[in-house]
């Protein structure tokens, strides 16, 4: 039974597109690893599947660090992208303090009024 299920298991990774996420593969090879391994604990010695597994296991972590890798660059990435909208929001912020600063020195009546002279507080 249980090597039915790997042999389907097989077929399934097999039929899935080139295109397809490399992540769709990783799962389908873990499942294939784990039911490798419950058959190596309980299959005879002569038909061990050992050396096989060492090679799905070293695949396996080979992909997972590329995810993780992945996901490290991903979020330095982002960081960037927050600091950067921080830093233009906290500058936009100061360019129209300033402005409202610079013009909060002319009479308002003076600007109404169409004068064309600034006369300061």
């Amino acid at each position: 039974m249980l090597f039915f299920q790997i042999l389907e298991i097989l077929d399934r990774v097999e039929s899935f597109q080139m295109k397809s996420p490399l992540m769709r593969f990783l799962t389908g090879v873990e499942l294939l690893l784990g039911h490798a391994q419950e058959w190596e604990s309980c299959a005879h010695s002569g038909v061990s599947i050992a050396i096989y597994l060492t090679e799905i296991t070293d695949l396996v972590i080979s992909w997972r660090k590329l995810e993780l890798q992945c996901w490290k660059n991903l979020l330095e990435i982002t960081l960037q992208r927050l600091v950067y909208i921080k830093l233009f929001t906290i500058s936009r912020f100061y360019i129209f303090k300033r402005y409202f600063f610079c013009f909060s020195a002319v009479k308002p009546e003076k600007l109404i009024n169409g004068g064309s002279t600034y006369t300061p507080l």
